[in-house]
């Protein structure tokens, strides 16, 4: 999972948003930014154990990680 590139509001608007996490593009009614990135809901996941980040995500060299899997 990478940092993504800044998208304009524009691009939003016409669909060109592109996941970080699988690089797809986003047609969601709503958008997450991570770390500049922006996601699909279903791909914000821990890299180590896959659990749903929902509330809180902590990250190391630009992967996500639940706080169990972060501090380990």
């Amino acid at each position: 999972m990478g940092e993504g590139s800044a998208t304009s509001l524009l691009d939003m608007e016409q669909g060109k948003a592109v996941c970080a996490g699988c690089n797809c593009p986003i047609r969601d009614k709503f958008l997450l930014r991570v770390n500049g990135g922006l996601w699909h809901e279903a791909c914000v996941r821990c890299t180590m154990c896959g659990c749903s980040l929902k509330n809180t995500c902590f990250l190391r060299d630009h992967k996500l990680y639940c706080k169990r899997d972060y501090v380990e």
